[in-house]
């Protein structure tokens, strides 16, 4: 049900933005339909929250089906210095944050899901950075893909 994956993706902001927040650290976490980012003029980390499919993802007993709930998270911050290559550290900062901030408390879930009858299914950093990104416009740019799943009759 398209109402199970929006509630899915403002869960996933929501617990992102706490996330970054207690870290102390800055974000801009937004649920999207497109990616929004203007990569000439962005400052900061950005953090878009895609809500993508819900399915009917087959027989998981005689009498229930399995039904996916899909969320795809992308993070995205330019490298703002002019001139020269991107640094190591800066990389590594942010290949930590997506692991520290987002792949793990997202995979280690603890607190209830927004629809109880759900359960994280599957979590993959799908895209750690994107090297196409960072010759052409100094962005790091990641992917984590997350599905959702229920029994349903």
């Amino acid at each position: 049900m398209p109402v199970d994956v929006l509630a899915f993706a403002d869960w996933v902001v929501e617990t992102l933005a706490g996330g970054f927040a207690a870290a102390g650290r800055a974000a801009t976490v937004t649920r999207e339909y497109e990616v929004s980012f203007d990569t000439a003029s962005m400052t900061g980390l950005h953090v878009n929250v895609f809500p993508v499919d819900y399915v009917r993802e087959g027989p998981a007993t005689r009498a229930e089906d399995n039904f996916d709930a899909e969320v795809v998270i992308v993070v995205a911050e330019r490298y703002a210095v002019p001139g020269g290559k991107v640094p190591k550290a800066w990389l590594d900062e942010r290949v930590g944050v997506v692991d520290q901030l987002i792949y793990q408390p997202l995979s280690q879930i603890t607190q209830p899901l927004p629809l109880s009858e759900f359960w994280l299914q599957d979590i993959d950093v799908t895209t750690v950075y994107d090297l196409k990104s960072l010759r052409e416009k100094k962005m790091f740019w990641s992917e984590i893909e997350t599905t959702f799943r229920k029994l349903r009759r």
